[in-house]
């Protein structure tokens, strides 16, 4: 059969795109097809996406690679209701992405090897064989029977939606189905109608996401007991880090929160009267100039604040007298081992440089969060504690801070709190994903100082003071993971605090003196919001300035507190 028999436009696209001068080349193959009720696609080593569009009648496909793209390689054939597509690259293992654009409430079957797998919009059914690729869906789930098997690895899958555990077949083969429930609607909410009839992945050894991002996935995808540390997160009943949790480990939670039941009694909301009572909000604000040095001895008519566009009246200005509450979070993880001591002396310096005024509390952490002190003004006490560290194990950062933000820090007796966290920023056994984190993290007024060192640095540094380095070069442009260097800007800039990229080790000492500068010259505003006539809430967009020329302000503070 010739393919002008059944496509109707045929375009072929060998363009090179030069985004800019040193760019690598793609060439784009692209072609309209007829309509089919089944779409196959096979491509070893390459992406598969495929995504509806309820104002298409044909499907379109688009395929790229880094190489020439021959008319060959790519074969489409239609046989009753299946139009089939088929990557056959001219030589071994080319990479080769092919992204479909087709109907609502088509079947679609997907058989590749390495390369990823995303399906987005509203299917008939979904069919994906994978060895190691990941298979990712956003899909209307209400109603679908599903089943998840991995054929030569325990499950790893992180599932928006409760799904049933995890059985062992025959021959070391792992299962999970059931069927999502249903509210008996024909929308998923979204305007998008029931999920599926069937949805059925098969994989090797790879990893199922059911309409969760990658951002949003845990550091470690595989059904693994809870820890301590993320029990304890369950516990504070915070919704947004609990539900994070369970999505990481839904049997090990399922199982948590079986014991859970008839040994707490569930919150209740307490009847109050009608009329709305608007309590004192604050404001923790930062001002510096444009050399970025904090500025100082600002007064309470140099501040104006403003809550949509009214200009609100600020009761009162806590200057750097009011003493801060600061959580000092320490990285004891594996990755540390090597220089403990130099961390237990930076630590120490820490605490020989903060106001006598501030109270400082300890903590360390691995896979587990461990409080050496609570929050205290004896210095002496703080520093001894300091010899309890004791480095190894993984790294789980996000659920330390989650449960920091959640528990710890409401034992302060200060408006003022601060988390500094001296790590390298590579979490890798969190159930806490970082997007979970940054809702806990705006709806706090706790400031955030991360300092992420690059794992070797200081011991590279020591070779460098002998002169034994075997290699310098890496010495000196040695780097954080490009993704703890994005997580940790968000992180200061969510929370108001300071982001401190470490290049070398002396840099770490001089962020403590940053920070403690800052801390010192942060300010407290306190005010009474104005509720809005119509809505009977506040204006959620604030805007803070100082009558001061070439001065950058940032702020951080919980909502208003509202009761009626």
């Amino acid at each position: 059969m010739k393919w002008t028999s059944w496509i109707s436009v045929f375009v072929l696209c060998a363009l090179t795109f030069a985004q800019k001068a040193g760019t690598v080349s793609e060439f784009v193959f692209e072609r309209e097809l007829r309509d089919h009720s089944e779409i196959r696609i096979i491509n070893p080593h390459g992406r598969v996406s495929v995504e509806t569009d309820s104002m298409l009648n044909r499907s379109t496909l688009r395929a790229a690679s880094m190489e020439q793209i021959s008319e060959g390689e790519i074969v489409v054939s239609s046989r009753q209701s299946r139009i089939t597509v088929e990557v056959v690259p001219g030589k071994s293992r080319k990479r080769i992405d092919l992204s479909l654009r087709v109907p609502e409430r088509r079947r679609v079957i997907v058989e590749t090897a390495q390369g990823e797998v995303r399906f987005a919009g509203v299917f008939a059914a979904l069919t994906a064989r994978s060895t190691t690729g990941s298979i990712i869906t956003d899909i209307p789930l209400k109603g679908s029977a599903y089943r998840f098997s991995w054929t030569g690895s325990r499950p790893r899958v992180v599932s928006d939606a409760p799904i049933e555990r995890a059985r062992e077949r025959i021959g070391g083969r792992y299962e999970i189905a059931g069927r999502f429930q249903s509210d008996g609607s024909l929308d998923d909410g979204m305007g998008r109608g029931p999920g599926p009839s069937r949805i059925d992945f098969e994989t090797e050894r790879g990893v199922v996401l059911v309409n969760v991002t990658l951002a949003d996935a845990p550091s470690e995808i595989r059904e693994r007991p809870l820890t301590e540390l993320s029990k304890a997160i369950v516990m504070t009943g915070d919704a947004v880090l609990t539900e994070a949790v369970r999505r990481a480990a839904p049997e090990a939670f399922a199982e948590f929160s079986s014991n859970l039941r008839g040994r707490r009694s569930a919150p209740s909301l307490a009847k109050s009267d009608s009329s709305p009572r608007v309590l004192q909000s604050t404001l923790v604000v930062q001002v510096v100039d444009s050399d970025n040095r904090a500025v100082s001895g600002l007064r309470p008519e140099d501040f104006e604040v403003y809550l949509g566009d009214e200009r609100v009246v600020v009761d009162s200005v806590g200057s750097e007298s009011t003493p801060f509450d600061v959580v000092l979070l320490i990285d004891v993880s594996g990755s540390v081992d090597d220089y403990i001591d130099f961390v237990r002396r930076a630590a120490g310096t820490f605490l020989e440089t903060i106001s006598a005024r501030d109270r400082v509390a300890i903590l360390s952490f691995n896979e587990e969060l461990k409080r050496l002190s609570g929050f205290s003004r004896d210095r002496a006490s703080l520093s001894a504690v300091l010899f309890d560290l004791e480095a190894g194990g993984g790294t789980a950062l996000y659920d330390s801070l989650g449960l920091i933000l959640a528990d710890t820090i409401r034992s302060a007796e200060s408006d003022r709190t601060a988390v500094i966290i001296l790590s390298d920023g590579d979490d890798n056994k969190s159930f806490v994903n970082f997007n979970s984190l940054t809702g806990v993290i705006e709806e706090s007024s706790t400031l955030i100082y991360p300092l992420y060192v690059p794992s070797g640095l200081v011991l590279a540094s020591r070779l460098d003071a002998s002169g034994s380095s075997i290699d310098p070069s890496r010495v000196r442009y040695m780097t954080l993971t490009s993704k703890a260097e994005d997580e940790g800007e968000r992180l200061a800039r969510l929370s108001g605090g300071v982001y401190y990229p470490i290049k070398r080790v002396e840099e770490i000492q001089q962020a403590y003196g940053d920070i403690v500068a800052r801390l010192r010259t942060s300010y407290t505003l306190t005010y009474r919001p104005a509720l809005n006539d119509a809505t009977g809430k506040q204006p959620r967009r604030i805007r803070v300035n100082v009558k001061r020329d070439d001065v950058t302000v940032t702020f951080r503070g919980a909502p208003a507190v509202l009761e009626r």
